[in-house]
């Protein structure tokens, strides 16, 4: 087998898969690894072209250069065509598939085929139950530690990044299945197929860490724990289908696997064990119908390209040519059942995605009656308070009225009664009663009592403000406090406080004292901000 040939090979394999495989395998790293930017191609390199030397396996597929571009004509179309399905569609599939009908038309047996089907469907669910498994011990790990936050990430990160230089180490021997290392001799010359996948990865490495960016956005957006459980189910579901003899322990053989189809997997198992939809219903369809479509694919294409290239080998039969028909129609119902359950689907998310905002409209709508409610009962109760202050008010002008008028009455007649009095000493007593009674009208206690009760009333808010924040003030101070916030002068606070203008200076200054004011504070403008 052409060396040069086969390195090209390698270096198609290395963009395809690092385009697919890699970026999906690399992605529930993505949020918590340690590793700098600069260093994650040199450990890529590293950790899979450890895998690729520990794995002695050699599974040449053709003779000559010409039939190793057949594998890569038929691989690249069934690459393409998985992709029409699923993004995720992996070349291994494609590319075993191939390989297959190469063999089939050259050898009449598809032998790298004939036991990698049930290896990829028990492949999946292993991983899904290994990472519930270690997802549910992870996160009760996680929970209770009783480390520092920081610490306990930082410790979490680096073992991620463990798990994912070992889950490369795994991959590399898994592809070692796929490339083998039997065409190249010598310590030293092996290395050139790991040189050859990284150039073909290192050619991709802007499409896959987009790739990686979309993935940690839309589908790996997971914590620290289920990226523990995904790395660790992928890194041993690989090992395991890497040998024959860890194979063996589930009674299959080793076989290529695709890390992107193992992470899915493994992530929709730690949604089970989290009890929540991490991954959804439609991905795993795509991404199932793109996992049966692509190796058929690429057995057919493998297949038609040899016999259009005029490969030596035996005569078809009629049992081939049914086999093939049969794979034919697979992959087309294989499409119409996808496209149908996609449909069904698509539907479904659809009318429950319409359903929960109709749900939130109705409860927006029902919140949004429930306010007008309130501030219709609190305008209502605001109203009533202010028509019951405004019959109070009446009442108390007409029973002052009423007051007053008993008052001039009753002045009148002491008056009357004074001028009509003979005796000097009698007249000097009703005018004493008289001047006594104006003297004590004139205090307006009862007025300026209702006037504090009335603005008590109105500022409510303030005076409960007042009292909070300076507890320690008498009555007499918060009502001088009041007086000043409504604006009135020294004189008419004088007037209104029953006192003399000199006593309302000194209260103020006593005010000042308690409020904690300096001297260049505006006492009037300080009580407004209160």
């Amino acid at each position: 087998m052409p060396i040069a040939a086969y390195l090209l090979l390698a270096l198609v394999g290395g963009w395809l898969l690092a385009r697919t495989d890699l970026r999906t395998a690399l992605a529930p790293a993505g949020a918590c690894h340690v590793v700098r930017r600069s260093r994650l191609v040199p450990c890529i390199v590293a950790g899979v072209g450890l895998g690729l030397l520990l794995q002695h396996r050699a599974l040449p597929a053709a003779e000559g250069g010409a039939e190793l571009a057949l594998l890569a004509a038929a691989t690249l179309t069934a690459v393409g065509a998985g992709r029409l399905v699923s993004p995720h569609a992996s070349p291994v599939f494609a590319l075993v598939g191939a390989e297959a009908g190469y063999r089939l038309f050259v050898e009449g047996s598809p032998m790298p085929l004939s036991a990698a089907p049930l290896a990829w469907i028990v492949a999946p669910l292993l991983a899904a139950l290994l990472a519930a498994l270690v997802c549910r011990l992870a996160t009760a790990l996680i929970l209770r530690s009783e480390a520092h936050y920081l610490r306990l990430m930082q410790r979490c990160g680096i073992a991620v990044t463990l798990l994912a230089a070992a889950m490369l180490v795994a991959w590399g021997c898994n592809l070692g299945l796929l490339f083998g290392t039997a065409p190249v001799t010598g310590s030293a010359s092996r290395l050139l197929l790991p040189a050859a996948l990284a150039a073909g990865a290192l050619l991709a490495r802007r499409a896959a860490a987009d790739g990686v960016a979309r993935l940690l956005e839309r589908e790996f957006d997971i914590h620290v724990g289920a990226s523990a459980a995904i790395l660790g189910a992928v890194t041993l579901t690989l090992l395991l289908f890497s040998f024959d003899g860890a194979a063996a322990l589930v009674g299959l053989r080793a076989t290529p696997q695709s890390p992107a189809l193992l992470a899915f997997a493994a992530l929709a198992g730690c949604g089970v064990a989290l009890r929540r939809d991490l991954v959804e219903q439609g991905t795993l369809l795509r991404l199932g119908a793109a996992t049966l479509i692509t190796p058929i694919v690429g057995l057919l294409g493998g297949y038609f390209f040899a016999a259009a290239a005029g490969a030596d080998g035996r005569p078809t039969s009629a049992e081939t040519y049914m086999l093939l028909l049969g794979l034919v129609l697979l992959a087309v119902t294989t499409l119409l059942v996808h496209n149908l359950l996609h449909t069904h689907l698509t539907r479904q998310k659809s009318g429950r995605v319409l359903l929960e905002q109709e749900e939130q409209l109705a409860e927006n709508r029902r919140s949004l009656n429930r306010m007008e409610i309130r501030t219709m009962r609190t305008e209502n109760e605001q109203l009533h308070n202010l028509l019951e202050l405004k019959r109070r008010e009446v009442m108390s002008i007409a029973l002052n009225i009423n007051e007053q008028k008993e008052f001039t009455d009753r002045l009148y007649e002491q008056i009357k009664a004074a001028e009509a009095e003979s005796d000097p000493a009698e007249k000097n007593r009703l005018l004493g009663e008289l001047r006594t009674e104006l003297n004590r009208r004139m205090n307006f206690s009862n007025e300026i009592d209702g006037f504090y009760t009335r603005v008590e009333q109105l500022h409510r808010d303030f005076c409960i403000r007042l009292t909070e924040k300076f507890p320690r003030l008498t009555e007499q101070e918060r009502r001088l406090t009041i007086l000043l916030r409504l604006g009135f002068s020294t004189k008419y606070i004088a007037t209104l406080m029953n006192i003399s203008p000199k006593s309302a200076e000194i209260g103020r200054h006593r005010l000042r004292t308690k409020l904690g004011l300096q001297r260049q504070q505006n006492l009037a403008a300080f009580i407004k901000t209160i």
